[in-house]
């Protein structure tokens, strides 16, 4: 199933125009709570790496993908929580168009992450994503139904996802964000072909923060409390 280029413009408009009211009608400077959770939506554009000469002619049209994230901002009850600058983890969805639905078809993948804040701004944040989980992938090889697909041998697969993210605070409810992305699909050889499947892509999207802690931790930047 291929994402009309129509939804891609109303989920960039909807992500602009919530930046912009939320930042218009803000009474508060805070950005992060420790204890915060947030939900978040990510649309991510990309392509298969050919790493082999047999994966080539499975590169057809670029890939897509959309992903929604559930993660929560450590509480500050451990010392390494200060240590790391306060990440986030928890948990991700990712849903792929390969480009190519002949013989790949669509994905998807269910992953636990974690996000470690390495740039720490007032409002401006760059972190390392790191997530592991499971995908599935829609249409793997077959020895008659589908033997162009030299890259995966499995429904089943185990799932790596890393990736650098920029993040911007328009106040403490709303986040705009974007960045680079690489995704991974191998079942480790437990039935061949197993070459794998490996997708960059850029990305952007947006998080809503709810709940959280109203005091003030020492976070380096990372978090801007007012005192209650």
């Amino acid at each position: 199933m291929k994402i009309p280029n129509s939804y891609f413009r109303f989920f960039l408009c909807c992500i602009i125009f919530l930046g912009i009211n939320q930042a218009a009608y803000s009474q508060t400077d805070t950005v992060l709570s420790p204890g915060k959770w947030s939900v978040g939506a990510n649309f991510h554009k990309g392509f298969i790496i050919a790493h082999r000469s047999a994966m080539v002619h499975l590169q057809k049209h670029y890939s897509t993908e959309v992903e929604l994230s559930l993660l929560q901002t450590v509480n500050g009850s451990k010392a390494w929580h200060t240590d790391y600058n306060f990440p986030q983890y928890g948990l991700g969805y990712k849903y792929f168009d390969f480009g190519n639905q002949e013989e790949l078809g669509n994905g998807h993948a269910l992953f636990g992450q974690v996000i470690y804040p390495m740039i720490c701004g007032n409002r401006l944040r760059m972190g390392i994503k790191v997530g592991v989980g499971v995908g599935y992938v829609e249409k793997p090889f077959h020895i008659d139904d589908n033997y162009k697909n030299l890259a995966i041998g499995t429904h089943i697969n185990g799932f790596v996802n890393t990736g650098i993210r920029f993040q911007f605070f328009t106040n403490n409810k709303f986040q705009l964000n974007g960045g680079i992305d690489f995704a991974h699909f191998s079942n480790g050889s437990f039935r061949k072909p197993n070459l794998g499947i490996n997708l960059p892509s850029l990305n952007f999207g947006g998080a809503y923060f709810f709940g959280g802690s109203n005091l003030k931790q020492n976070t380096n930047g990372c978090t801007n409390q007012k005192k209650a």
